[in-house]
């Protein structure tokens, strides 16, 4: 790997992780949705530790799901819990 690509992957990565730890957060939503409790705890665990990896403070379940909502909206996405009309 050349030297500009170790430093793109350095950059992308957060940006990448934030992402992911979002879908993340809206697949723990739409599991709670269907009372899947034990999988939304899994997927709602695994975003708390890509945001506390990135050096977020608050990586609350509540801070996450605000943000992902925002994030949502802010694209125009219907997560699975705003598709069920909750």
């Amino acid at each position: 790997m050349g030297r500009k690509f170790k430093l793109y992957h350095y950059q992308i990565r957060p940006v990448i992780d934030i992402y992911l730890g979002l879908a993340y957060v809206d697949a723990s939503m739409a599991e709670e949705q269907v009372k899947n409790k034990e999988l939304a705890t899994k997927y709602m665990n695994s975003a708390q530790s890509l945001f506390r990896s990135l050096g977020w403070r608050d990586y609350s379940e509540e801070k996450l799901k605000m943000v992902a909502r925002r994030e949502l909206d802010r694209w125009n996405v219907q997560s699975q819990t705003s598709q069920d009309g909750k």
